[in-house]
């Protein structure tokens, strides 16, 4: 299954639907893909000089409740109903305050 979704042809067609990285570095080298977005250049030349992590998310037990605390305060600034600023401020206070208490900082 995983041969089959990785092929060439469906990589290209994940890249025309929408989806702005592949896995096969012969994807993005392909000018009809390469045309879709300059996104899909510079990741591919991050990817080649190693700067981009393979483990999307950090290693550690409150990743739920970050994820959970981002959203909540998230939502109401897309909603318009919290400005861009205070959104990200109160998310960075709360995350905080769970690490410290869990012990981390």
């Amino acid at each position: 299954m995983m041969k089959y979704l990785t092929r060439p042809e469906l990589m290209k067609w994940y890249a025309q639907s929408g989806s702005l990285s592949s896995p096969r570095f012969s994807t993005s080298a392909d000018p009809e893909v390469r045309a879709l977005s300059k996104i899909i250049v510079q990741l591919d030349n991050m990817e080649k000089k190693g700067q981009l992590q393979l483990w999307p998310r950090p290693p550690i037990p409150e990743f739920n409740d970050i994820v959970h605390i981002v959203g909540e305060e998230i939502h109401p600034m897309l909603k318009g109903e919290a400005s861009i600023d205070r959104a990200l401020k109160n998310a960075q206070k709360r995350v905080d305050s769970l690490m410290r208490s869990h012990g981390h900082y």
